[in-house]
């Protein structure tokens, strides 16, 4: 392990403490499990922390052995607008929690980087902050001295560009590095078994009709076309339905079970980690590019993500066993998750015009195959557009 920033810190015996600004979504917290593999077996003797927003991640990834502690730190109080006067006291105060513990590193799972990330990092106080370099202002040179930012390649996928991250410590990837597993307790094995007992005899599948629209309010294939799927699939292997969202998604999935007509359970009360041993236990997970879908591939359950506009060479499923549906028109994806930029778009073609029988039709194919010969990306179908374009939509 040969690096001039790491030696410029003591060398890899002097790393003590290490801390993960997980200030994300939950996708791309889970996009970074393989490089927390890689970088404690690296340092294997560092203390290893996890910084999350509360968002459900603590409860998500607390107790299985991938780091020492996760704690939570205040939603994005220093945005222009949010909190006010108390809030930007208490992301000092937080700040001040996290600059006490005295970290020799902070390392930021793929995301976006802004001048107030780069700031904010820096008052954490570290030794080394290591993070993605990004398109807005500032993004893409380093603040202080002690920030180092990363290239990345256009085309690479979120897992990929968080691997770049321990290039900078002199860390190699290994083969086995690149799967992304997220291990379930006994007792949540347990717990899944008994949740999904009653439907024993049944393959059993698993929707995510809903997602986070706070970053990209476009990208959910509408629901009545969820109820459509899950009834064609049902008539075609007598599946029963697990139907995912959060509490203030239920309106939404209540709607799509009374739209149905073959069996069908809805998801709504449970926490994180709960929902991830469910998932586990089932045969098959279609849903929009969001948490869950990153959930299921992590979990090794086949995988099938309905994606609109976001880019799926960062964003999609990662996995032996996943498998992306698009709508192949010339104006997606059309949303820059790096540079924080998307388009707002009036038609929506790249979802609309995708229907319920063109991802049938593939999923026909899907559930024939074992595993596809593509390693870790998913597997892309790319659905012809019959449909006129808008002129927005090119």
């Amino acid at each position: 392990m040969k690096s001039a920033v790491l030696e410029g810190l003591g060398g890899a015996a002097s790393i003590n403490k290490i801390l993960v600004v997980a200030l994300c979504g939950v996708g791309d917290l889970l996009f970074f499990l393989p490089t927390l593999k890689a970088m404690r077996r690296e340092f294997k003797d560092a203390r290893v922390d996890l910084l999350v927003l509360p968002n459900g991640s603590k409860a998500l990834f607390s107790g299985r052995g991938l780091v020492d502690e996760v704690y939570e730190f205040p939603r994005q109080k220093w945005a222009a607008g949010r909190g006010g006067l108390r809030g930007q006291v208490e992301l000092l105060k937080a700040v001040g929690k996290v600059r006490k513990r005295g970290y020799d590193i902070c390392i930021w799972p793929y995301g976006a980087t802004t001048i107030k990330k780069q700031v904010l990092t820096t008052l954490m106080g570290a030794r080394l902050n290591i993070m993605h370099k990004g398109e807005r202002f500032m993004g893409d040179r380093a603040v202080a001295s002690k920030n180092q930012l990363v290239d990345y390649a256009p085309l690479s996928h979120g897992v990929e560009r968080n691997f770049k991250l321990l290039k900078v410590l002199g860390v190699e990837i290994k083969e086995e590095d690149k799967e992304m597993v997220f291990p379930l307790s006994d007792d949540e094995a347990a717990f899944a078994g008994s949740y999904l007992r009653p439907f024993e005899g049944s393959p059993l599948v698993g929707f995510h009709p809903g997602g986070n629209v706070a970053y990209n309010n476009q990208r959910q294939w509408e629901p009545a076309k969820y109820a459509g799927l899950a009834d064609k699939i049902s008539d075609k292997i007598g599946s029963h339905s697990f139907f995912f969202g959060s509490e203030s998604e239920r309106g939404m999935l209540e709607d799509i079970r009374a739209g149905m007509k073959s069996g069908v359970t809805l998801v709504t009360e449970l926490t994180l980690d709960k929902v991830a041993a469910v998932i586990g236990g089932l045969e098959l997970f279609i849903g929009n590019n969001s948490a869950l879908i990153h959930q299921a591939s992590s979990l090794g359950v086949k995988t099938v993500a309905i994606n609109g506009p976001t880019d799926y060479h960062h964003t999609g499923p990662w996995g032996r066993d996943t498998h992306l549906v698009r709508l192949d028109i010339p104006c997606s994806p059309c949303y820059n998750y790096n540079a924080g930029q998307r388009k707002e778009c009036d038609d929506n073609i790249c979802l609309k015009q995708l229907s319920v029988e063109d991802v049938f039709k593939v999923l026909d194919d899907i559930l024939k195959e074992t595993k596809h010969q593509n390693e870790f990306m998913p597997l892309v179908y790319d659905i012809p557009c019959t449909a006129g374009l808008t002129k927005s939509a090119l």
